[in-house]
């Protein structure tokens, strides 16, 4: 390949090609071929959208488009690069985690004039992405290609499940989570997605010897579920 084609292919691969209202703190990375599919990706606490930008070179899936958002609040992290939060510590992340998941449903609104329709698109999120992640899509008036949560837990999981949607019953959902996690425990998050499960028969929770990360052995058998919901679409 020579180096014009290089830098060309390089340059189609960047967050020019969105160009949202809505929220404009994101990046986001075209599909090699040609495609609607969308996957947007939600970080954890003190995290960015630099720091889960290698699962689109992980995933290698040639026709997904992928949106990496920074959440709105700052979170500094000494002697580090830039982090942000989606919520407040405890007690004190009831008002945030509501903020950010209307933020979250008015991003969705916006992309479908993209023509990135929400049955088109996965929603996968880390720790605190992954709260934020059931939050959208649990309450959303859309349904989704399908959900991933991984090292999460819920924000008071009866309300939750109070208000599924019947949309979100057709989205399907991944959880995993880590037997040595020491951020978030295991047997609690293990227990919010039984009482969930009780309502939304395709949420699937996988569990893995790992701690509050993600090790490849998920890694892969995430892929196959995206794989799969893909195939069904």
């Amino acid at each position: 390949m020579t180096l014009s084609k290089t830098l060309t292919k390089i340059n189609n691969m960047t967050q020019n090609k969105l160009q949202l209202k809505t929220y404009q703190n994101y990046q986001f990375f075209s599909s090699e071929a040609e495609s609607k599919k969308l996957m947007i990706v939600l970080h954890g606490r003190g995290d960015s959208a630099d720091g889960l930008s290698w699962l689109k070179t992980e995933f290698k899936f040639k026709e997904m488009n992928y949106l990496f958002l920074n959440a709105p609040d700052s979170w500094p992290i000494p002697f580090g690069t830039p982090g942000y939060s989606w919520y407040e510590m405890a007690p004190n992340q009831e008002l945030g985690i509501k903020r950010s998941t209307i933020l979250l449903e008015s991003i969705i609104e916006e992309l479908q004039s993209f023509g990135y329709l929400a049955d088109n698109t996965f929603i996968l999120g880390f720790s605190q992405g992954c709260l934020m992640g059931l939050e959208l899509v649990l309450r959303s008036k859309f349904s989704f290609l399908g959900l991933i949560g991984i090292s999460g837990f819920i924000w008071k999981e009866n309300e939750l499940l109070e208000a599924i949607t019947q949309q979100a019953l057709q989205t399907p959902i991944l959880v995993t989570h880590g037997y040595q996690d020491e951020v978030l425990s295991y047997e609690s998050t293990k227990k919010q997605i039984e009482i969930l499960q009780a309502k939304h028969q395709n949420l699937e929770f996988r569990s893995y010897s790992k701690g509050h990360t993600i090790v490849q052995k998920e890694l892969e058998q995430i892929y196959h579920w995206i794989t799969i919901q893909s195939i069904k679409k």
